[in-house]
């Protein structure tokens, strides 16, 4: 059997995420030169991620542009080339739309017969007056994954932002890059901007999702600006881009990576606040904070009190840090029995857990076949198994005060609520 965590790396086509990016765009065109079945996988892999979010937010839903279109390259094109029909689509949106910009991508088929996607874009641009931004990416032909809100952002910013780097900039704005604003879980974006809040600005900017082209004009006026990097896979890229972003908008770059805690949430905040330079803030903020941490808890948690709970542990040390869930779980007065190691982790992998834990956390540990035998009040696990016990398939992240809540919330329905699976969301 290949073990999930040796298994060769998986590479996304690059389609769906540029989308996404640009989905929520109001007055902006999505073009992609690719076969009509490739556009009904990028419309139907929106909808399967947009799906969880509208319910939760049904604002969504009135957001989405229903702004995509597609050339529709076909057999024809693959013999002769796709460059007519590109520009004959670009030229048909622009008409019909009338957009502010254009974002186009290419897949596989453009890729393979050569079709020069950025020159044709260029040329209607020019003609029609319209701006029109090539995001570059050959479909799975692509050697790593694509950050499609990370490119559609460099891209958009180049164009429209970069021009404007000598505007005064506004001490009260700021710019966060590394969220799909509208893709991402809605307590996140919020929590960020109550933060961002507490240390007085007043215009938070996430780029480039749900930003029409006088939104990413009036960017150019932050005066600082982070990396949130919710998504562990792509944080480097995108804090080098913001370092990038600092230097040519000449802005200060106050990035601090992300907690999962309340109390490394702490320190956050004594980070970010030196950056700013508004240490005098800090003190009384963390004090608010912790109360309100505590507060929570003892409203909303004596169901948890006394509880003993097991960790299912299926994911390396690089990408879950079990002591932060731990503290989570001591924080409400429960108890950390053992962990069980599941079957997708490496002998390396398992080792390297049990020497996080030792002087931090004194339990057995187990494996996955021996979890039939075990008893807890619930296990709180990286991945659902077939289990008797009720589970938690908890999030390998939490933002601020608010993601510990949202934690804890998801716990007292699974334990207090008697349900059988819960996910954190």
């Amino acid at each position: 059997m290949i073990r999930n965590t040796e298994r060769k790396q998986i590479i996304h086509c690059n389609l769906m995420t540029v989308f996404f990016a640009a989905a929520f765009n109001p007055k902006a065109a999505v073009v992609l030169h690719v076969p009509k079945s490739c556009s009904h996988i990028v419309y139907n892999a929106f909808w399967e991620m947009a799906f969880k979010h509208m319910q939760n937010s049904p604002k969504y839903a009135a957001l989405y542009q229903e702004n995509m279109f597609v050339t529709g390259i076909s057999d024809k094109e693959a013999i002769f080339g796709g460059e007519k029909i590109l520009r004959k689509c670009l030229l048909e949106v622009i008409a019909a739309r009338q957009p502010e910009y254009v974002v186009v991508t290419a897949g596989c088929t453009a890729s393979v017969i050569g079709d020069d996607v950025e020159a044709i874009c260029k040329e209607v641009a020019k003609e029609t007056g319209t701006a029109i931004f090539y995001i570059p990416g050959s479909g799975f032909m692509d050697q790593t994954i694509t950050d499609g809100t990370l490119s559609v952002t460099k891209s958009l910013v180049k164009g429209i932002v970069f021009p404007l780097a000598e505007v005064k900039k506004n001490p009260r704005s700021i710019v966060a890059l590394g969220v799909n604003a509208h893709l991402s879980k809605e307590y996140e974006v919020a929590e960020m901007t109550r933060i961002f809040k507490l240390f007085g600005f007043e215009k938070i900017y996430y780029p480039p999702v749900g930003m029409t082209k006088a939104d990413l004009e009036s960017m150019a006026e932050a005066a600082y600006i982070t990396t949130l990097g919710l998504s562990p896979t792509m944080i480097k890229n995108t804090q080098t881009y913001a370092k990038e972003y600092a230097q040519v908008m000449g802005i200060k770059d106050v990035t601090v990576p992300l907690v999962n805690t309340a109390h490394l949430y702490y320190d956050w905040l004594r980070t970010f606040g030196k950056l700013l330079g508004k240490e005098e803030l800090v003190p009384q903020l963390i004090e608010q904070e912790e109360a309100a941490y505590r507060k929570y808890i003892a409203e909303h948690c004596g169901g948890l009190r006394g509880k003993k709970i097991l960790l299912g542990i299926g994911a390396a040390l690089r990408y879950f840090e079990p002591m932060e869930t731990v503290q989570l779980l001591q924080d409400a007065g429960m108890e950390v029995i053992g962990a069980v190691f599941l079957k997708g982790l490496t002998t390396a992998e398992r080792k390297q857990h049990e020497e996080h834990f030792q002087g931090k956390l004194q339990i057995p540990y187990w494996t996955e076949d021996q979890l039939p035998q075990l008893q807890a009040d619930a296990m709180l696990t990286t991945e659902t198994k077939e289990c008797h016990l009720p589970q938690y398939a908890i999030s390998f992240r939490r933002v601020g005060r608010a993601g510990s809540e949202n934690f804890y919330q998801g716990l007292v329905k699974l334990i207090v609520g008697q349900r059988n699976l819960l996910y954190e969301y």
